[in-house]
């Protein structure tokens, strides 16, 4: 199996943590790309669409795939970088 991972800009909700996101496009818009790739349909999602959730800064090392990852920031015995 292949893949691709396609960005855009970044929505509202978004644009303070990023500066691109990836595209995620509806069912119909995933049938009109595989029929007809068009720059229209690469648009940032609807804001209410996602949730942000403050993570664990162990998100940022691959050696941390645990669920400690998910833990809200300060509850997983992680230190403070201040």
């Amino acid at each position: 199996m292949r893949f691709g991972v396609i960005t855009t800009g970044p929505n509202r909700l978004m644009a303070p943590v990023h500066d691109r996101m990836p595209v995620l496009l509806s069912p119909q818009e995933a049938v009109a790309w595989l029929a007809e790739p068009s720059q229209k349909l690469l648009h940032p999602a609807p804001e209410e669409l996602l949730v942000a959730t403050p993570v664990s800064l162990r998100v940022n090392s691959v050696r941390n795939d645990d669920p400690d990852c998910l833990a809200p920031p300060g509850t997983s015995g992680q230190k403070s970088l201040f």
